[in-house]
């Protein structure tokens, strides 16, 4: 005959939480892991080829730039333009190059800066706060830093189409009537990128370009009044200060993507993380991963500055 000892409370309840561990650790790991350190997102266009393909499932590192968090699950909904969010610091900055997932800015129409929690986009960061970013004959370069910034074998494809051709909404870029009709996708600028704490003129010149920036900040529209003043709400302005960082961001594959040279910055709390790697690729055409991508590196290395 067998005799049971029972065993003391404290024994039982380390069980217990020895147990529950290895059943929820794992998927606890995982689910914190997502939030603060990594993501997967998968490529649907070709707007970045070479470097991505369409079909192409790349790791978002989230812990470069800090993971970002919402306060708010109301924050979830596509037509809140009041994001409730903050970021955790991450080990280094944005670099020049790095290619970012972000949440598209332009959801409501190209104009208009409103955060779309649905509607992701992976693109090549030409432009940091503070950069002065222009395009000669399809060349993204940015003043003070040598060479292109992105893939210029793309980039000077554009130099040989005939623009003409285009349809007008993908003819010009951004702000064209910031230089009388005369900027285009492939040469346009200087452009600057808003850097927070800088402080610039506000007028007729440049309110086309800096118009949905300065609105996301404040709720108000700057315009220009009658007697080609600045107006912003009720007060008339000649500078205005800018409250946060903003990016530059433009697709490898230029003559078919559709980023910030033609809809402008993009916030900086806007920013999910950077990619890193393909961690795997699926040819959707021919029914086949491509097994020469599998862990592919996409890092970049950034220009020196002179």
């Amino acid at each position: 005959m067998t005799v049971r000892h029972k065993r003391p409370w404290w024994q039982q309840l380390l069980r217990g939480i020895g147990i529950f561990l290895i059943v929820l650790a794992p998927g606890a790991f995982m689910v914190m892991s997502r939030f603060f350190c990594w993501e997967m997102f998968s490529v649907p266009t070709d707007s970045m080829h070479p470097t991505l393909r369409a079909g192409d499932r790349v790791i978002v590192n989230k812990a470069i730039f800090g993971a970002r968090l919402h306060r708010s699950f109301e924050s979830m909904a596509a037509e809140k333009p009041d994001i409730r969010r903050w970021r955790y610091r991450g080990y280094r900055p944005l670099q020049r190059g790095d290619i970012i997932v972000f949440n598209y800015p332009y959801a409501r129409g190209w104009g208009r800066i409103a955060f779309d929690f649905n509607t992701l986009f992976v693109k090549r960061c030409v432009g940091l706060p503070g950069d002065s970013v222009y395009a000669e004959r399809g060349v993204i370069r940015v003043r003070g830093v040598d060479g292109s910034v992105g893939v210029p074998e793309n980039q000077r494809q554009l130099a040989f189409y005939d623009l003409s051709l285009y349809p007008p909404e993908s003819r010009y870029t951004l702000a064209p009537d910031s230089a009388w009709g005369r900027w285009t996708i492939r040469d346009f600028g200087p452009v600057y990128v808003p850097r927070k704490g800088d402080r610039i003129p506000l007028d007729t010149s440049n309110i086309a370009l800096y118009a949905a920036a300065v609105e996301y900040e404040t709720g108000c529209r700057p315009r220009i009044d009658s007697l080609r003043r600045t107006v912003l709400g009720d007060s008339v302005i000649t500078h205005y200060t800018f409250q946060d960082n903003f990016y530059f961001a433009a697709g490898d594959n230029t003559v078919a993507s559709m980023d910030s040279r033609y809809w402008g910055f993009v916030p900086e709390v806007f920013v999910l993380g950077v990619v890193t790697r393909v961690a795997y690729s699926y040819d959707r055409s021919r029914g086949k991963v491509r097994w020469g991508r599998l862990w592919h590196d996409v890092s970049y290395r950034e220009p020196k500055s002179r």
